[in-house]
């Protein structure tokens, strides 16, 4: 699709700006193209390069400039056209492409691909907008939004870099809605300056407010989460009652394939699910659950485990933090070293000498975050989980197949298997993230919940 797109998207440079367009028609061997009005209107010559090759000097037509949206011609050649989607049709969370020339980048387009966030009307534009978190930048102004059939359904046209205080926004990306420009092109492509009359103005729902989080677990095939409140939320598969979470306020939570475990505020641990075991008052700190088993660590420093616990002893002395495999686990002692118990087929517990900050032990792979902040794995190295990229990391979590980390500058960073694209995290500022069996969810700075990955039973689409 997006080969056969790319000749009707046109890189336009005045002596001003640079911005994209796209040809919405042809007749004869003139292009007619729409862009917006703000690419063009300080610019004493307008210069369109078609293809990547061809340059023509463009005419401008008739502009709106409430809308941002002008028609400009060009002459002559043999040009390809794009044809105008439904936008009605459209429903957040459907996928989009953006297709544009940003920052005045030579070369061919730059393509990038988000959902549709909302549909909403703007006042200052007098017409709807579509959202997307697809990325949007100075120079991709006037180009095409398209739906994954290659049909225009938006134009891009501005977006929010911050907010009023000066803290980054991402993923505010807008673009007026094909139906406006449809019902514009009739008299701006007759250089006319006058615009078509105001269309009716839709209500604008008040937006629901962000749902935001402070931590997140990814299961086998479900996900549960920890909101700003201390309430509780799961999505996905709960045939085993995993995804049912109990009552109460809560401090962490971990989610495995048939389990999840949760720490109230008061200490308290439950586990429901398949075998979960019965609230216990015993005062935790945290729990880690796993497929049959999980651990807890005690406010004293002791390591608790119910279940079918892996072979072994936990560790004596006081420790941070644990982490359950499939049949292992691992945790920080208060001297920054690791210990693991449990299955050693892979050298999953057999962890290397070093100070530790924190520890995830996966299916057969464990991985650590170090003091100095490089990342260390041990164990099963199949589909390359147990080999991590040079950086400085934050955080770290290992799923079954692969294991992602949070770098300090924020970003998300993947390794392993990624057959269902739970290796392939979005951009954006992480606090978290948590890898599960074949999908990671992460929770933003801004407190939101993004996941990737497999959604067959809905456990990478997180409740808005």
């Amino acid at each position: 699709m997006v080969a056969q797109a790319r000749p009707a998207v046109v890189r336009i440079d005045t002596d001003a700006v640079t911005g994209s367009g796209a040809i919405f028609d042809t007749q004869g061997q003139a292009a007619y193209i729409i862009t917006n009005h703000h690419v063009v209107e300080d610019g004493s010559r307008v210069n369109v390069t078609v293809n990547d090759s061809a340059d023509y000097t463009a005419t401008v037509l008739g502009a709106d400039r409430t809308r941002d949206l002008v028609v400009i011609r060009i002459c002559c050649g043999r040009f390809q056209k794009l044809t105008f989607g439904n936008p009605d049709r459209l429903k957040p969370g459907d996928e989009i492409i953006a297709i544009g020339y940003p920052l005045g980048f030579q070369g061919s387009p730059t393509i990038t691909r988000g959902i549709v966030s909302a549909i909403r009307y703007a006042p200052e534009y007098r017409s709807d907008v579509i959202q997307t978190d697809a990325a949007v930048n100075p120079g991709n102004s006037g180009g095409p939004m398209l739906s994954l059939n290659g049909q225009i359904i938006g134009i891009n046209t501005y977006r929010y870099a911050e907010t009023q205080s000066g803290s980054p926004l991402e993923g505010l990306n807008f673009a007026i809605s094909a139906t406006t420009v449809q019902q514009l092109i009739p008299t701006l492509r007759t250089a006319s300056a006058q615009p078509t009359p105001t269309p009716t103005r839709r209500p604008t729902p008040t937006p629901a407010p962000l749902t935001t989080f402070t931590s997140v677990s990814a299961g086998g095939s479900h996900t549960c989460g920890i909101k700003t409140n201390g309430s509780a939320v799961c999505w996905g598969n709960d045939r085993d009652g995993q995804a049912t979470p109990p009552s109460g306020t809560f401090a962490s939570v971990s989610a495995s394939g048939i389990v999840t475990c949760w720490v109230k505020t008061n200490g308290s641990a439950v586990c429901p699910g398949l075998w979960g075991w019965e609230e216990d008052s015993g005062g935790f700190a945290s729990v880690s659950a796993a497929l049959k088993h999980a651990c807890g660590v005690k406010t004293n420093g002791s390591v608790v485990c119910r279940g079918v616990a892996p072979h072994g002893m936990s560790p004596s002395g006081s420790v941070t933090s644990v982490s359950t495999g499939i049949a292992h686990a691992c945790s920080v002692k208060t001297n920054g070293s690791v210990v693991c118990w449990g299955a050693d087929n892979y050298g999953q517990s057999t962890p290397p000498s070093g100070t530790f900050a924190s520890v995830s032990a996966g299916n057969s792979h464990t991985c650590g975050v170090k003091t100095n902040g490089s990342v260390v794995c041990w164990g099963d190295n199949v589909y390359g989980k147990a080999t991590p990229p040079s950086g400085t990391f934050a955080s770290i979590s290992a799923g079954n197949w692969h294991a992602c980390g949070v770098k300090t500058n924020g970003s998300v960073v993947c390794w392993g298997n990624d057959r269902d694209g739970q290796a392939t995290p979005p951009s954006g500022t992480f606090a978290s993230v948590s890898a599960g069996g074949s999908h990671t969810c992460g929770v933003k700075t801004n407190g939101s919940v993004v996941c990737w990955g497999d959604d067959n039973y809905g456990q990478s689409t997180p409740p808005k």
